[in-house]
């Protein structure tokens, strides 16, 4: 079932899908198959499905919907907006599907509740922020594909256990730990000021 965006509507399909909330390419903030910016700043919802057939979801579209807790996107994405998911501090449950190629600034800042991430290989760029303040994460998988990481894409992910690798790059020392192994195949080390700081 698809739930109408207008505020009535909404209300009125809250007492039937109870916390809900489905997301298709006919509700009036969908435009050419991507979600509009700013288009959900609620606070209604406990889960969210987007339905196949969307392609981009735009900036600030769920900001601040503190009480979801499980996202579902479809395999049509393709790019995640900017502070798309921030302050989704309750959100558990997200897989990125295989067709992203972009993940916003500040996407999913502010995420504490996601605990690992695995970046698809489809993704080439990770804009700044984009993790940032996900205090809950201990792990994250980055594949070969991406080729920009940017400025404190993961800055303040205290607890992540072990470094993250983008390619040949060791992007992220984590704080974790004060020790790690980097592999022979590392030519870059893009997180060098803090490891000679680390290393005293």
């Amino acid at each position: 079932m698809t739930v109408q965006l207008g505020r009535t509507e909404m209300e009125n399909n809250m007492k039937t899908s109870k916390n809900v909330f489905q997301i298709g390419c006919n509700d009036s903030k969908v435009e050419y198959s991507a979600i509009q910016g700013c288009a959900y700043e609620v606070e209604f919802f406990d889960e969210i499905i987007i339905e196949e057939g969307i392609t981009r979801i735009g900036y600030c579209a769920f900001k601040g919907q503190s009480r979801v807790t499980k996202v579902t996107l479809p395999n049509t994405l393709k790019e995640i907006g900017w502070s798309a998911f921030d302050d989704c501090a309750s959100l558990t449950e997200i897989t990125i599907p295989g067709n992203v190629t972009i993940i916003g600034d500040g996407a999913f800042r502010g995420c504490t509740g996601l605990t690992s991430v695995v970046i698809p290989s489809g993704v080439e760029k990770i804009e700044r922020d984009a993790f940032r303040g996900c205090t809950g994460l201990t792990s994250v998988v980055i594949p070969d594909s991406v080729k920009t990481i940017g400025t404190k894409a993961f800055f303040g992910c205290v607890n992540l256990k072990e470094p993250l690798f983008a390619g040949s790059k060791l992007v992220v020392w984590p704080q974790a730990t004060d020790k790690i192994t980097i592999p022979s195949g590392i030519t870059e080390i893009s997180a060098l000021k803090r490891l000679l700081v680390a290393l005293g």
